[in-house]
């Protein structure tokens, strides 16, 4: 699916927020997060758990603080982030793709060996963190990135949303 392809359909309110630059950069954060934790990179698929988890109003509130917070506990804690989790991880696993596509070209993120994405750093993305509109979103991306170290393998992340890779 070529990026410009579906662009052009979109809603305005939909283009601006899942614009594949902001979304490039999210998967940026959250890879980040993963990677400062234990020196690997973020498993492609967890991508498609990731954007619809900072994206989601009501998900992206109740992300804890800081990543000291047990994963599978703050899951357990806050019930309604699986509440329709499946259908918006199937619903935006266009947009997830586009942003990784996006951010690949344009030297935010890039493959390992193993097809994990690795952070790439810049000054724009530091400048894009200073902005009072993102701080909150980066934060959320690292914090969600370093909480998905908790698990040991994506099978097991996806079984704990009741999604399939």
């Amino acid at each position: 699916m070529m990026m410009g392809k579906i662009w052009g359909r979109r809603p305005p309110d939909v283009a601006n927020l899942f614009n594949p630059a902001f979304c490039a950069t999210l998967l940026n954060r959250v890879a980040s997060g993963y990677h400062g934790d234990i020196e690997r990179g973020l498993a492609y698929p967890l991508s498609f758990v990731a954007l619809p988890l900072i994206l989601h109003p009501t998900s992206a509130d109740l992300l804890p603080p800081t990543s000291r917070t047990k994963f599978h506990n703050w899951l357990l804690e806050n019930p309604e982030v699986l509440f329709g989790f499946s259908e918006r991880a199937r619903e935006m696993a266009p947009i997830v793709r586009e942003a990784i596509s996006f951010g690949l070209r344009y030297d935010i993120l890039r493959l390992d060996a193993e097809k994990a994405l690795i952070p790439m750093t810049s000054r724009e993305l530091k400048q894009w963190e200073k902005m009072p509109y993102n701080k909150n979103f980066s934060k959320n991306a690292q914090i969600l990135g370093k909480l998905l170290t908790q698990v040991k393998d994506v099978p097991t992340t996806f079984a704990l949303f009741g999604v399939r890779p």
